[in-house]
């Protein structure tokens, strides 16, 4: 089992015949998720890399990464509330400013979507 965190989820990022729940966390499950286990961040710039670090108070480096989830990964997403200009590059200011929920994308066993395949 996996731990991520990004700032994006895709359709990409999942296997195929996969079944994945999602729900909102907030950010005192988000910190006990990264503080008690290792974790990958998969967060591709770094002034959301810097505001991540400053709002959870844990490093949340860097890291552009591609990721495949599988069975039993868990995926901490910090999502912008809002669309964005095109094009537009934020500071750690803006991003700071903006408003925002954290997501838990979990990837559920084989075992699940065999029993919705037979109901």
């Amino acid at each position: 089992m996996g731990i991520f965190i990004s700032n994006s989820f895709s359709i990409n990022m999942l296997p195929s015949d996969s079944i994945v729940r999602i729900r909102e966390i907030d950010i005192e499950k988000v910190k006990t998720l990264l503080l008690n286990n290792e974790f990958t961040s998969c967060i591709g710039h770094s002034t959301t890399a810097t505001v991540l670090s400053s709002l959870l108070n844990i490093n949340v480096p860097s890291n552009r990464i591609s990721i495949k989830l599988k069975e039993g990964d868990k995926l901490i997403v910090f999502q912008i509330m809002m669309r964005l200009e095109e094009g537009r590059i934020l500071t750690a200011e803006e991003i700071a400013t903006l408003p925002f929920k954290f997501f838990l994308v979990e990837i559920l066993p084989d075992y699940t979507i065999e029993a919705l395949y037979h109901w």
